[in-house]
């Protein structure tokens, strides 16, 4: 039918622009990636670059919104019906997704991705950028922004390749291996592809009739010299009406997984988590931080670097009652927890199959 070629020539045009798109990154990738250049040198070129982008970013929107709205009403045409799509143009850029599929999907990858470009300045600000030494720290940050947040930090090294900690570390946050769950917490996912997960967590605070909303996009990239993991918490959903109401948590972060450029069979992991502080303030900065978090993950890396199991460890504290705070802080304690199991599980089989081959 007539409609049915529409929709079809549509496709077509987006699957070319997308081969386009790959096309210009990759030749991008190779600049980045050019020997002889020095990592901070490759840093600065990526950080003129997404200076560049955003000077180019207002022109680039007004063209863009005048090229959605026309493939809007010609997708109208189509359906000869008017769905209600006004608010889904930039609303993604706001950490809110549309009902419709097809804008949601896109919006997922969007925000993904603009997280994923705010990596390398992110880990430059927090001084994690090209790090050797270890690195546990939990406490606040007044970003270039003037914001403030509540940042967490892991830099450590593992013994064992990145692509191996990469896979287990994914494992997790791609609900293979998901974190256990609070008394009456309910999880659910949206699997968009291998590499682009929509987790919705939502859990009582306490005997209070209030619900906590944790709704978090997690999206793997693999490059050819580290694999990147990126979270960033959705605000608004259209599909979820009680967020609205609802205690709607917010957070983002990075994972970074790359080798260790002396010895392949290690690599480094770094975590950068931050959340706004006003979800958490000075007196819950430590409860698994400081001190006892080095004395955690430090036992953890030196059980796995002599070879033994690691004991399957309790669940964290209750959650106080009606505490967002207190909650956040137990997830983020049962994310460690399942990530110490991942990376354990994944480094004990590495090594079963290299003796193996021995």
């Amino acid at each position: 039918t007539r409609q049915k070629d529409e929709i079809l020539s549509l496709q077509a045009q987006v699957k070319e622009l997308k081969a386009q798109l790959a096309q210009r990154q990759s030749k991008d990738s190779l600049v980045f990636m050019s020997t002889g250049v020095s990592a901070w040198e490759k840093a600065a070129r990526r950080e003129l670059a997404e200076k560049n982008k955003s000077l180019r970013e207002n022109e680039q929107l007004r063209s863009a919104v005048t090229e959605q709205a026309t493939f809007i009403e010609h997708m109208q045409t189509i359906f000869a019906k008017k769905p209600r799509l006004s608010i889904s143009l930039n609303t993604w850029q706001e950490y809110k997704l549309a009902a419709q599929a097809s804008l949601r999907e896109a919006a997922i990858h969007a925000i993904a991705d603009r997280q994923f470009a705010r990596q390398q300045n992110a880990f430059i600000v927090a001084g994690l950028f090209e790090r050797a030494d270890v690195l546990f720290q939990a406490g606040p940050r007044t970003l270039p922004d003037g914001s403030n947040v509540l940042e967490f930090i892991y830099h450590l090294t593992l013994p064992a390749p990145y692509d191996v900690v990469g896979h287990a570390c994914w494992q997790v946050y791609n609900g293979e291996r998901p974190p256990t769950m609070a008394d009456g917490a309910k999880r659910a996912l949206e699997i968009l592809d291998k590499r682009t997960v929509y987790m919705k967590y939502t859990e009582q605070l306490g005997s209070t009739t209030e619900t906590s909303h944790v709704n978090v996009i997690h999206k793997q990239y693999i490059e050819p010299d580290r694999h990147v993991i990126v979270w960033r918490a959705v605000l608004e959903d259209a599909l979820m009406p009680t967020m609205a109401t609802g205690n709607v948590q917010n957070e983002w972060g990075w994972i970074v997984i790359s080798p260790v450029p002396e010895d392949l069979a290690q690599c480094r992991l770094t975590l950068l988590g931050q959340v706004p502080q006003k979800l958490c303030g000075p007196d819950m900065i430590c409860p698994y931080g400081g001190d006892k978090l080095e004395e955690n993950i430090t036992a953890f890396v030196d059980k796995l670097s002599i070879g033994e199991s690691v004991v399957r460890p309790p669940p964290p504290p209750k959650d106080v009652e009606g505490d967002a705070g207190v909650q956040f802080m137990n997830r983020g304690k049962r994310l460690e927890l399942a990530l110490q199991l991942s990376i354990n599980d994944a480094v004990v089989a590495y090594r079963a199959k290299q003796a193996a081959q021995s």
